[in-house]
């Protein structure tokens, strides 16, 4: 979840919108504190687990409840801005200037 603020925070001051273009597709957003509390459970376990393990967040969420969420918190709306798969391939929405560097 902390990533929000990496990638989405311009547009959020700017434009009041989080761009994405997973459609209303949910997501298992997960806490950096969660991935470390799982590493560090697994890397002090008497018992190797030899297995391999998902770290999900709690519940599925869509850009749009992320949304939500997050005007909800800073008392100003925040909206969730389809990004379509056209222009997430040629670079040429919103978030040119990050995906130019690698492509998501």
């Amino acid at each position: 979840m902390e990533n929000f603020v990496t990638y989405n925070l311009p547009s959020i001051k700017e434009e009041g919108k989080i761009y994405s273009a997973t459609g209303s597709g949910k997501i298992p957003f997960v806490s950096v504190d969660d991935v470390a509390a799982g590493g560090f459970h697994t890397l002090t376990s008497k018992q190797p687990p030899n297995s391999d393990y998902l770290v999900l967040g709690p519940e599925l969420l869509t850009y749009a409840d992320i949304a939500a969420i997050i005007s909800f918190a800073i008392a100003t709306q925040v909206v969730h801005a389809e990004w379509t798969i056209a222009e997430l391939e040629a670079d040429s929405g919103p978030l040119a200037s990050m995906t130019s560097k690698s492509k998501c």
